[in-house]
C-alpha cells in the first residue's frame, strides 16, 4: 500500500480483522477503517504512521497502541 500506485483499497480481511477502507495519507502514514466500527456519526480504526505522532484535536482522537501504530477515532 505504501508504495503501489493505488491511494486506497476496499474490503479487506486482515489478520481476521474486517477492514472497510485503507487509504494511504500524508507523511507515510495509513489508515484501516474498521468495518465494524461505524456506528451513526462515529468511525473507529488503526493509522500506521512511522514517520509522525498523530495529535488528537477537534474530532479526532488517537491513543498509540505500539510502535507506530495507534487506534483512532473520528466523529462528525
Amino acid at each position: 500500500m505504501l508504495k503501489g500506485p493505488d491511494r486506497s483499497r476496499n474490503d479487506l480481511t486482515i489478520g481476521g480483522l474486517d477492514i472497510s477502507l485503507v487509504i494511504r495519507g500524508g507523511n507515510g502514514s495509513v489508515f484501516f477503517y474498521d468495518a465494524d466500527g461505524y456506528v451513526g456519526t462515529f468511525v473507529s480504526g488503526w493509522i500506521f504512521s512511522p514517520n509522525v505522532v498523530p495529535e488528537s484535536g477537534g474530532t479526532w482522537t488517537f491513543e498509540m497502541i505500539s510502535e507506530d501504530w495507534y487506534k483512532f477515532s473520528y466523529r462528525w
